[in-house]
């Protein structure tokens, strides 16, 4: 027996299995046996990840053997470096970000923009990379920036059912060298909304450079609508008598309840 010709054909692509080793054998009385390390019993074996394959060939009468041990080789892999310059604050458009990317390139990149990306807030941002065979590499890229409000908040819910008392104050403990816009999701502006209902409310806090504060949802609940149900009556048993009688039950609102009848 003797190798007639040998072709090992690695993955394409780092991870799958898209290798390939084809085999062509002479001598020996034909009808070759193939045993491969990995359980195929063909002269070509197929869908191959990277590694080591072990081959042991004998001829029909099982009197010839060949051993041989093939390598399929890792292709190289899609490698990114970012390079950031981060936002100075939340809110800001001043980061950016510097793509070093290494492999089989040219590279196509799912950003408009290409390996350099600017007016960038903090964030994750997506990105694919598809290099010059078609192997693709998928990763995200966050960019974080320091807060530089800090709240905290008063919530006075109002006293009544479709009462407009409530209250809320956004108290800043900490901003930057200038006072900020306040606004308010119904319109109003300022650190404090008065003669609110029951409700959900939000507030976005804007400084200089554009930093931002957006908070979150901020709820008013008010009492349940008062009612009123009757348990039990029973009228007088003779006409002048005062034995009839009544029995009430109130509910929502702010109990305890006060009864004036």
């Amino acid at each position: 027996l003797a190798w007639e010709s040998v072709e090992p054909i690695p993955p394409l692509c780092p991870g799958d299995s898209s290798g390939l080793i084809a085999v062509q054998i002479s001598g020996g009385s034909g009808d070759y046996r193939y045993r491969w390390s990995h359980g195929d019993s063909l002269a070509i074996a197929k869908n191959l990840p990277a590694g080591v394959y072990d081959l042991e060939v004998s001829d029909l009468h099982n009197c010839l053997k060949l051993n041989r041990s093939f390598v399929l080789e890792p292709s190289e892999r899609i490698s990114v470096d970012a390079e950031l310059i981060l936002p100075s604050c939340q809110g800001s458009t001043d980061g950016s970000i510097q793509l070093d990317i290494s492999g089989k390139g040219p590279f196509e990149l799912s950003w408009e923009e290409g390996p350099v990306r600017t007016q960038m807030s903090a964030g994750s941002y997506e990105l694919r990379i598809i290099d010059t065979k078609g192997c693709t590499l998928d990763t995200v890229i966050s960019m974080e920036a320091p807060q530089i409000f800090g709240v905290n908040f008063s919530l006075i819910d109002p006293s009544c059912y479709g009462i407009s008392d409530g209250l809320i104050q956004a108290n800043l403990f900490k901003q930057g060298d200038t006072d900020p816009e306040i606004h308010w999701n119904n319109g109003q502006r300022g650190p404090m909304l008065t003669d609110l209902s029951a409700g959900a409310y939000q507030v976005t806090i804007v400084g200089e450079n554009s930093c931002t504060f957006i908070s979150d949802t901020l709820l008013l609940s008010s009492p349940q609508p008062l009612g009123i149900a009757l348990l039990n009556a029973s009228p007088s048993t003779c006409h002048g008598e005062n034995t009839g009688f009544l029995e009430v039950q109130a509910s929502g609102g702010l109990p305890p309840y006060r009864y004036e009848w």
